[in-house]
């Protein structure tokens, strides 16, 4: 008995990390009621590594999906790494006239702050562990954007 509860612990697992790692964000996809969902996708090309809501993601193509379902969620993904991210709006009253990625900077660290969105309002996301202990240390640090589309 104990081996067939274990067996089918292990299915459900495989089956769960099965789903999540073939879960992409995309444009089209289909909600659990059959539903249409046209899903935001911000796509930028990141030149460095970078840590976004704690997790170090690599430096290539990041696609950031917006998932508005009544709580917005951030999937943010880099070459084969995936976070998500509960962001806090950010309604400024002059829109972005472009969309960008807002980074901060310390030393060689770099860490996703915001996103800002063309016509739209953007997401700034909370500082992690680690640059809340850099900011506690006064370790200076520089914000700058990079360009990114929207689709």
């Amino acid at each position: 008995m104990p081996s067939t509860i274990l067996r089918n612990r292990r299915k459900r697992n495989d089956d769960e990390k099965a789903r999540r790692h073939t879960a992409h964000p995309d444009v089209g996809r289909v909600d659990g009621a059959g539903q249409r969902t046209d899903v935001p996708l911000i796509k930028a090309q990141i030149p460095f590594d970078f840590v976004a809501n704690g997790k170090k993601l690599p430096a290539g193509e990041c696609i950031i999906a917006v998932v508005t379902n009544g709580l917005t969620k951030l999937t943010i993904r880099s070459g084969k790494q995936a976070v998500l991210a509960l962001p806090i709006a950010d309604e400024w009253p002059n829109a972005s006239t472009e969309t960008a990625l807002v980074f901060h900077r310390y030393g060689d660290r770099y860490f996703l702050t915001g996103i800002k969105r063309e016509n739209a309002n953007g997401y700034q996301l909370p500082a992690g562990k680690l640059e809340r202990e850099l900011q506690a240390r006064n370790v200076p640090w520089h914000a700058f954007t990079l360009v990114a589309s929207a689709k």
